[in-house]
């Protein structure tokens, strides 16, 4: 586990204001110091956590992608060393809940201190899910409107940019309604972004856990000689199904891995694929895959078995490729 090469030895706590669609906003940025055991000797490397959780959660994709292996052990793994600097024992579902309700925050690392804070102090012996709801529902005004101000703000520049470009804006619109529209069931749920009661019924929960804690990244800023090397996640492209998508069209991305995450959800349990009932892909009827009539009927019914399709290969299925990067294996192509 890279957790057994990083750990974090020292945070500080800073507090500033911040411009938001022309509101100030209170902050507290949290400047990590993670050491981290490399080949060549223990290293002190300082981190900045971003502005907003939308723009850090994109950015960190194109981080991974760009940097493989080498990239930061986020968010999860940071997020949770950054609780165990604090509390030494807490379990990976509660890191979970607490990081996924940070990660919604305009400062998630000094959002996740406070609500450490505020967690701990709650009553909760064998109540942990009831504590967690308690702490999600006193909070998520604010988070919802923060989040989705964010959504449409980027979509609003990626629409400005394309006006005239034939049919594109309508698919740009297209998309930040489906956007919104995840967005908000996750944020109507007992957890943001994480259905918590599945881990918790079912007998696969680390599993799970592992799964899910790949979905929700929080980038942070690296400090360069002592300057912040900002990441502008709107400058970079994506490679996912063999095409390069811009940060805003990677929330679709998460459509499709939410669609699969709720298919296989069967009275509060995660089941395998072998008897999740026919569901379609959300994007089967504007998909332009000029290869998809030949798998009409998995798009229509079942459409992760693009996923693990092994034949050779050709054209790579979006969904596929979605599903994929949400388990952390590598896609198979649609042929």
């Amino acid at each position: 586990s890279n957790l057994d090469f990083y750990r974090i030895v020292g945070v500080q706590k800073k507090k500033l204001t911040h411009s938001l669609n022309g509101a100030q906003l209170s902050l507290t940025r949290v400047e990590l110091t993670i050491r981290g055991d490399c080949p060549s000797g223990i290293i002190d490397t300082h981190f900045l956590f971003g502005s907003t959780a939308i723009d850090e959660g994109l950015a960190y994709e194109f981080d991974q992608a760009i940097g493989g292996n080498t990239s930061p052990v986020f968010p999860y793994q940071v997020l949770r060393m950054l609780i165990e600097y604090y509390v030494k024992e807490v379990s990976s579902l509660e890191v979970c809940a607490l990081a996924s309700i940070a990660l919604l925050s305009s400062d998630p690392a000094g959002t996740l201190i406070t609500l450490l804070e505020c967690y701990q102090s709650l009553d909760k012996t064998g109540r942990e899910m009831e504590a967690l709801k308690s702490l999600w529902n006193s909070v998520k005004g604010i988070f919802s409107d923060s989040a989705m101000r964010a959504i449409r703000d980027e979509f609003n520049a990626l629409h400005d940019r394309i006006v005239g470009h034939g049919t594109m804006p309508y698919t740009i619109e297209f998309l930040r309604i489906l956007c919104e529209g995840t967005l908000a069931r996750r944020i109507e749920g007992c957890i943001p972004l994480l259905d918590l009661e599945i881990p918790l019924l079912s007998h696969r929960q680390e599993d799970l856990i592992h799964l899910l804690q790949q979905n929700c990244p929080c980038n942070a800023i690296l400090k360069v000689n002592g300057q912040p090397k900002w990441m502008r996640f709107a400058d970079y492209r994506l490679p996912i199904g063999g095409r390069e998508f811009q940060a805003s069209t990677l929330l679709a991305v998460l459509q499709c891995q939410v669609h699969y995450l709720e298919a296989h959800q069967i009275n509060g349990r995660f089941v395998p694929s072998s008897i999740v009932p026919p569901t379609g892909c959300p994007f089967e009827s504007v998909c332009q895959n000029e290869r998809r009539a030949n798998f009409a009927e998995i798009c229509e019914q079942h459409p992760w078995h693009i996923y693990s399709r092994d034949d050779e290969p050709r054209e790579k299925c979006p969904y596929g490729a979605a599903v994929a990067f949400l388990l952390g294996t590598e896609e198979f192509d649609i042929s």
